[in-house]
């Protein structure tokens, strides 16, 4: 008789999601636990903190506990700032309250890990700059908090997951104790049910335009006012669509305002918060994915343009960089950080999607959550038979 951990034996997943619902993270939580679900001998509990707190963080581990589940997934977004555990020094604090409610087996994946020094080494180099007292401790939190995350998390992880080799590289050299349970993962590809172009250009109110679209929780690490910047030297049918919901409503504002500051503001629309057949549309809509990030807190996004087979311009991240290469024509970089390099790389892509290139439908069928979610699963068995 199979052992309930082993190979073939039924598991109990219990994935934390974490972050408001449109957020990319969650998104990518969400996609990962529903692609797991469909697999054989698998029972998946979900348990949704949209606002982490000490008391919800604890709560979520608590209730993965009286679930009886086997291993616990979750996510990490390292930010020094906000993250999907919190904003600031709050993360470490609302991470640790579910790590002291939840014992058992831990799988992460880690997203958007940018290059960092190890805790130890960090707190060195900042003693040497700001002397060995007070100062030297302050900044060490407030530059390193990303990494203390990903450290304290690194302890308690079975397996660590990241998308990409280069960040795996990172991972290793942050928590070089951890080195042996990084594991690599592509994303995975959003799979949504998308009607014609033209029909869902009629219902947005874009018929007679080609569509940008920058996608997912507008946040300045999002690049959304260099986008901005970019619609003027573009094409006079192009529509720039910032869609999905402002960090805040004073970021909306301020949007809003570079907008017609530059006299462009009928050809950029925010759309607010979408729901999921709002969403449907804008995807289908869109010629090109902008993604100008200056970091890649944006799996989810990711993940929705290449379900959708649709040309990304992105910023030379790993994720991107990774997907272009081994997909050539699916990314493409924009030359340097500015308005006319970003409006030229989305100029010449505009009328690529209609030509359903077979690279963009290469990356879509490599990146099927049906092909990667069995990865994910080997890794939970894995991670809950150690115990």
């Amino acid at each position: 008789m199979l052992s309930p951990r082993g190979p073939g034996g039924s598991l109990k997943l219990g994935a934390l999601q974490l972050g408001a619902v449109q957020h990319g993270v969650r998104v990518y939580g969400g996609l990962v636990a529903a692609a797991v679900r469909e697999l054989p001998n698998v029972d998946v509990v979900e348990v949704a903190v949209a606002r982490p707190s000490i008391a919800a963080s604890r709560d979520a581990g608590r209730a993965l506990t009286r679930a009886g589940v086997d291993v616990a997934y979750v996510q990490l977004n390292p930010q020094p700032a906000v993250g999907v555990w919190g904003r600031h020094l709050a993360q470490l604090a609302h991470l640790e309250a579910f790590l002291s409610a939840w014992r058992g087996p831990l799988v992460a994946t880690v997203h958007d890990l940018a290059p960092r020094l190890a805790p130890r080494a960090r707190l060195a180099a900042v003693r040497e700059a700001h002397g060995p007292r007070g100062l030297a401790r302050v900044a060490w939190f407030a530059g390193g908090l990303d990494a203390l995350l990903v450290a304290r998390l690194a302890r308690r992880a079975g397996r660590l997951l990241v998308c990409t080799d280069e960040e795996a590289q990172r991972l290793r050299a942050l928590v070089p104790r951890a080195a042996q349970r990084v594991r690599v993962i592509p994303h995975l590809a959003s799979q949504r049910p998308l009607g014609p172009s033209s029909e869902a250009r009629e219902r947005l109110g874009l018929a007679g335009h080609r569509v940008v679209t920058l996608l997912g929780f507008l946040h300045p690490r999002k690049g959304a006012e260099l986008l901005i910047d970019a619609v003027p030297q573009l094409p006079a049918d192009v529509v720039a669509l910032l869609a999905g919901r402002p960090s805040d409503p004073a970021y909306g504002d301020v949007l809003a305002a570079r907008a017609r500051a530059l006299g462009v503001a009928d050809r950029v629309r925010l759309t607010g918060y979408l729901d999921a057949a709002a969403l449907d549309d804008v995807v289908a809509a869109t010629d090109v994915a902008a993604c100008p990030f200056t970091a890649m807190s944006a799996s989810g996004t990711v993940a929705v343009w290449l379900g959708a087979a649709c040309p990304i311009v992105g910023s030379p991240l790993p994720q991107l960089e990774a997907l272009g290469r081994a997909f050539p024509g699916l990314v493409t970089p924009f030359a340097e950080r500015s308005p006319s390099a970003l409006a030229a790389a989305l100029t010449a892509r505009l009328d690529v999607r209609a030509t359903h290139p077979a690279p963009l439908l290469a990356a879509r069928a490599a990146h099927h959550p049906e092909r990667l979610a069995a990865a994910h699963l080997a890794l939970f068995r894995e991670v809950s038979a150690l115990g």
